[in-house]
């Protein structure tokens, strides 16, 4: 039986810089919807509109003009334009240490009170259209209170090109509030899967010794790893690890039958 990854609480990682941070993705989820995500081999953009942050959900915007009827028309426009497009939220690696599986945060939100399901993505196997735009999200202390939209924008086509232009601020920007979610967003107006037919690489569950996770290995079979996220007690305090989940599960089986025999003669 072999642990991947210990992380000592008395060490820290080293940061990852670049193309690093997001060479793996994490996207947690229940089982149910593991199940559907694996039989597909796509994950659904998901709809701003029902987005958790109460400032993405709101975004606010403004413009300045005596016109004050055109001015609520563009900037109703705008913020129409910004709420067509759908997203789908993954997690990266925090450090060299820490995996993105490795958070009980997502875990306890996202991985359905950590009876759910966390998948591992290699992102240079993911399949994007040219119609996807992604990057990481970048955490700020605070917000502006509204993004300033200028006059001029008076046509579709130039609403288009403005919210393009300032795509970073208005999709990839969030409170430090969010920033233990340490998310890639992959954004899009016209696709609704993304395609990750060859870039699923791990599976991470929290019970070796659950149905689900027995129904896992089965789905799966021997095509990728199928790993338990648990904490291995170290030098008093306990630290998060990941180890084989059946080969841990047979060698406690194992384990537990001896003891029984032994009791027994």
């Amino acid at each position: 039986m072999k642990n991947i990854y210990i992380i000592n609480r008395d060490s820290q990682g080293q940061p990852l810089t670049g193309e690093q941070k997001h060479a793996k993705l994490y996207h947690y989820t229940s089982f149910e919807t593991f199940v559907r995500i694996w039989l597909s081999k796509q994950l659904k953009f998901g709809d701003v509109k029902n987005i958790n942050d109460i400032n993405e959900s709101n975004r606010m915007f403004s413009s300045y003009s005596l016109d004050f009827e055109n001015t609520f028309l563009l900037m109703k426009a705008v913020q129409n334009e910004t709420i067509s497009y759908k997203q789908i939220s993954l997690t990266m690696d925090f450090d060299t240490l820490k995996k993105g599986c490795m958070s009980p945060i997502m875990w306890g939100y996202y991985g359905d009170k950590r009876n759910g399901v966390c998948i591992e993505l290699d992102f240079d196997k993911i399949i994007f259209e040219n119609s996807m735009l992604y990057h990481k999200v970048k955490y700020v202390k605070h917000l502006k209170e509204s993004h300033h939209i200028p006059q001029l924008l008076n046509s579709v086509m130039n609403i288009q090109s403005y919210v393009l232009k300032n795509k970073n601020e208005i999709f990839f920007t969030k409170l430090n509030d969010w920033k233990g979610e340490n998310e890639f967003r992959i954004i899009s107006k016209v696709d609704n899967f993304l395609d990750i037919s060859k870039a699923i690489s791990a599976i991470y569950i929290t019970k070796n010794d659950s149905q689900e996770c027995l129904f896992i290995e089965q789905l799966v079979g021997k095509s990728i790893p199928v790993n338990e996220f648990f904490y291995e007690p170290k030098n008093g305090i306990k630290n998060p690890a990941i180890r084989d989940a059946k080969s841990i599960r047979e060698m406690l089986d194992n384990a537990k039958n001896d003891s029984t025999n032994v009791l027994n003669t």
